[in-house]
């Protein structure tokens, strides 16, 4: 029989601890992933966390979860304000266990900076089908109004390249440039 006023964080704790239980410190990171699931009102960055666990299920730690999910957000915006404070009020760890985890490696797999890069391009990713209608709306109106999306989306295409923006180019024009003040010279 299942008690209904004990939600069943199974699915939070799956792959969620890289040690088995009786391993020291565990019972606290339990303890503390709990009080985390239970609490009335979640983070801010909630979400992020339930997303960051699914796109990079090799970090198994639900900690590490929480800190690129924290990261991730807006630095003026982080609740708690600090990872001082993270790592003690939230992940129930040191400042220095969140740097150790930073500094380790994941082979072939996306390290802690691409997964905090990934949460902070998140808002754009999902608006990117969007952005680009309206570039596409926006491009095709005729006249000056639509020139400048226009540039940026033949840009965009590889159908335009700016004046200066290939090297061999600026190389020309410097080649041009010196031979015009030594000619300059030579006159004088």
């Amino acid at each position: 029989m299942t008690n209904l006023s004990t939600p069943d964080h199974s699915d939070a704790f799956a792959g969620s601890f890289p040690a088995p239980p009786d391993t020291p410190g565990q019972r606290e990171s339990r303890a503390t992933l709990l009080q985390l699931l239970d609490a009335p009102q979640k983070p801010d960055w909630w979400q992020d966390y339930l997303a960051i666990r699914e796109a990079f299920p090799h970090f198994k730690n639900w900690r590490i979860y929480v800190y690129i999910a924290w990261a991730g957000q807006p630095a003026a915006a982080r609740q708690p304000r600090t990872i001082q404070e993270l790592a003690g009020q939230v992940l129930g760890c040191t400042d220095r266990a969140v740097r150790n985890w930073q500094a380790a490696s994941y082979g072939e797999k996306a390290d802690i900076a691409e997964a905090i890069a990934w949460v902070q391009a998140s808002p754009l990713l999902r608006a990117r089908r969007e952005i680009y209608d309206a570039l596409a709306a926006s491009a095709v109106i005729v006249g000056p109004k639509g020139h400048n999306d226009r540039r940026l989306a033949l840009e965009m295409l590889g159908d335009y390249r700016p004046k200066g923006d290939d090297p061999d180019e600026r190389q020309r024009e410097l080649e041009r440039q010196n031979e015009w003040l030594k000619e300059l010279r030579e006159g004088a």
